[in-house]
């Protein structure tokens, strides 16, 4: 497992993950949450993403520039089944995501391109398609309390 490391801080409630390689995992505190990377084989034919766990395509990823971070003002992405750019704070009205929740959301980059929306939605510019050739499935979960 690859060591993973936190980055700076922005302000007090504000946080960034820089990853330093996959597979491997980090914990992100401020959320009690480890999310976890790992290749896995093309051949399962069930890509369907939840709260819980997304499937990526590994090769539109770059991996020199790989974060976690929670939401800043302007976020935008591509929600999957979608073709247009939508603000993220209208994705989580539409979402009917708590307003208390929405700046403790992690969500996973590459470079300055939002990927998935962890517990939410993966953005369509890197689902899982018939030509993708390797695929990356991210997982959270939760820390046991205590």
């Amino acid at each position: 497992v690859t060591k993973l490391h936190a980055g700076g801080k922005f302000d007090k409630d504000s946080y960034i993950y820089n990853l330093e390689g996959i597979p491997g995992q980090v914990l992100i505190e401020q959320i009690n949450s480890i999310i976890k990377f790992k290749l896995i084989d093309t051949n399962v034919k069930n890509y369907s993403s939840s709260a819980t766990h997304a499937y990526v395509d590994f090769d539109k990823l770059d991996l020199s520039n790989i974060y976690i971070r929670n939401r800043r003002d302007g976020d935008r992405f591509v929600a999957f089944g979608n073709s247009f750019e939508k603000k993220l704070k209208n994705y989580f009205i539409d979402s009917k995501v708590p307003r208390p929740e929405r700046d403790s959301v992690p969500l996973f980059f590459t470079q300055n391109s939002l990927v998935w929306v962890i517990g939410h939605q993966v953005s369509n510019d890197y689902r899982v398609t018939s030509k993708t050739k390797r695929i990356l499935m991210i997982q959270k979960e939760k820390m046991n309390a205590g």
